[in-house]
């Protein structure tokens, strides 16, 4: 009997797929690093740095031209931002540094109420950065400015009767600035060590198969949330009316750009890792089905951008709208590769979903 069961056992066992290669993995994590994922901190910190300098300039010398200087610095600094949207371990969820910079989906809209309602009071405790750090996180980050620079009474931000509003501004951005060095330092310092050599006595984590899990598991969630609420929930995907302003950044013109930038990201993420290098001979199509899904949403984005540009344009032209709504099937095909086969393929199944990252 006992040699039965072990027989069963070396059955089962072979049965399974090798984990890739230490060393292949090794240098898959280091790519990852190197060409996507410290450039995008770095290229963030240096649009959260033209973004501070913007609206810090509209608060000292208010005209339309600041107006737009502002806006448009908001706009690149966003779509910066969701090149890293999908690392929210680490050193993201240290002092809430993700949420401080992103507080969505705002589901019953609470920090859009919060904000709206420090600019009726005029709160001095917004309107600079040191103190605002002590507020809620959902009115200091990316979303909270979008709400002051584009939302209800923004047109005549270079007003004299909006001051106030401009020194929140000046306040959110210091915040974001100073957030994005944290981010950047982190990561180009002890948390790119941590991820480049595990071991027993790592923390984090203890192989490169390890960390390989960390970044695949940021990517299928990546586009889980692009799926489930930047497309459907906005769609409506034929059951529900078409939700606009469930996007993120909405009034602003950058919510559907924000949304291509984060899959371009994680098209780059998943060249850099090179998914056919770690494959079995037998599972190399993974790779190719992966890139695939991938541009068949990036491409479904593109049509819908071209025909309405942002949102509003695209829920009013029901064509564009099909194309968007589109999207959402192969980004569910790219998750479900991710969350199953790919990770099977790569002998990655133990501990695949129960990583929590932090």
């Amino acid at each position: 009997m006992l040699r039965i069961l072990a027989l069963v056992g070396l059955s089962v066992l072979c049965a399974l797929p090798a984990r890739a290669d230490e060393t292949a993995m090794a240098a898959a994590v280091n790519r990852s690093l190197n060409q996507v994922i410290l450039p995008a901190y770095q290229a963030f910190a240096d649009h959260a740095a033209r973004l501070q300098t913007a609206v810090n300039d509209l608060r000292t010398n208010p005209d339309a031209t600041g107006v737009q200087a502002a806006r448009a610095a908001f706009g690149e600094t966003a779509v910066a931002f969701s090149a890293i949207e999908a690392y929210r371990f680490g050193p993201a969820r240290k002092d809430s540094r993700f949420e401080r910079l992103f507080f969505w989906p705002d589901h019953r809209s609470r920090g859009y109420r919060q904000v709206m309602r420090i600019l009726r009071d005029k709160d001095p405790r917004a309107a600079d950065a040191s103190t605002l750090a002590a507020k809620s996180v959902a009115v200091q980050g990316l979303p909270a400015l979008a709400v002051v620079l584009f939302g209800e009474d923004s047109n005549d931000l270079a007003s004299g009767g909006q001051a106030f509003r401009r020194q929140y501004a000046s306040a959110i951005a210091d915040r974001i600035m100073t957030v994005s060095q944290e981010l950047l330092d982190a990561w180009r310092g002890p948390f790119a060590v941590t991820l480049r050599t595990p071991g027993p006595d790592n923390p984090f984590v203890r192989s490169h198969g390890e960390a390989m899990q960390i970044l695949l598991r940021s990517l299928r969630e990546q586009l889980q949330v692009v799926e489930k609420f930047k497309f459907v929930r906005i769609t409506g995907d034929g059951q529900r009316t078409p939700n606009p302003g469930a996007a993120p950044f909405p009034g602003t013109g950058y919510s559907l750009r924000t949304t291509a930038a984060n899959l371009a990201a994680m098209s780059d993420l998943a060249d850099a890792i090179n998914l056919e290098s770690l494959l079995p001979e037998a599972h190399a199509h993974l790779a190719s089905e992966f890139a695939f899904y991938l541009k068949a949403a990036r491409g479904a984005i593109r049509d819908a951008m071209g025909a309405g540009k942002d949102w509003p344009g695209i829920v009013s032209n029901p064509e564009a709208l099909q194309r968007a709504a589109y999207a959402a099937l192969p980004l569910q095909d790219a998750t479900d590769l991710l969350a199953e086969r790919l990770p099977a393929a790569l002998g990655l199944v133990a501990g695949y979903n129960a990583l929590d990252g932090d």
